[in-house]
């Protein structure tokens, strides 16, 4: 039997990432801006200072996946990051 292909380079800190973010939305009340910076995903309340500038200057602020909120699902954050990831190619 052949051995099972290792994932690629970095799938598991995208997975790590993906589920802190999600961990960081069921912990709010609030919704977040979710912002991929290179390395990792960043969520910003709803209501916080850097949020309000991201929405006020959306192209200083390369990475905004969107506004997701507590019921936020895994493969809706993995989409938008591929989708993010697959554009900056």
């Amino acid at each position: 039997m052949p051995p099972t292909p290792e994932p690629p380079a970095g799938t598991a800190a995208l997975e790590q990432s993906i589920n802190r973010a999600i961990d960081a939305l069921q912990r709010t009340p609030e919704a977040g801006i979710v912002r991929w910076d290179g390395q990792e995903l960043r969520v910003y309340t709803i209501i916080s200072r850097k949020a309000n500038q991201m929405l006020q200057q959306p192209d200083a602020y390369p990475g905004v996946l969107g506004v997701f909120d507590e019921r936020c699902s895994y493969q809706e954050l993995a989409e938008a990051l591929s989708k993010l990831l697959r554009q900056q190619r």
